[in-house]
């Protein structure tokens, strides 16, 4: 005996697509760039296109300022990190406090990666606190 299926072409394509969804993401320092990075793992089948904001603002890649990367981690996991370009900075504790000599108050703010592709979308925010005032403890 032979099965015949036969399915809505919409509902086959879906099968082939999983909307996007972030794991915690991990904010780090890195001393030898001099920068502040903040790392998104997502997963999601067909790459989704991501956009960075602070606050409600794009943030695009910028000399001296922003960089911003993607790496394709395996067949459906990608890593997204914003790179924001700083002196110095040191993180205490699980709050994200950043002292730094050349950072200013105005890189304190909540960053917001999304994710989208035609399976859904996705979003995580980073709160990130830069004290320029405070001595390194």
């Amino acid at each position: 005996m032979i099965w015949f299926f036969i399915g809505d072409k919409a509902n086959l394509e879906q099968l082939d697509k999983i909307a996007p969804a972030f794991e915690k993401p991990k904010t780090t320092k890195d001393t030898k760039q001099k920068s502040i990075k903040i790392e998104c793992r997502c997963k999601g089948k067909q790459e989704p296109k991501v956009t960075w904001k602070k606050d409600k603002t794009e943030i695009k890649e910028t000399a001296n300022k922003y960089k911003i990367s993607k790496t394709k981690e395996s067949d459906d996991t990608y890593l997204f990190i914003l790179e924001i370009l700083v002196s110095f900075a040191f993180f205490y504790k699980l709050i994200h406090f950043v002292f730094t000599q050349n950072a200013t108050s105005t890189d304190t703010s909540v960053y917001k990666i999304l994710a989208k592709n035609d399976a859904g979308d996705s979003q995580a925010l980073v709160n990130l606190t830069v004290d320029t005032e405070t001595q390194p403890p």
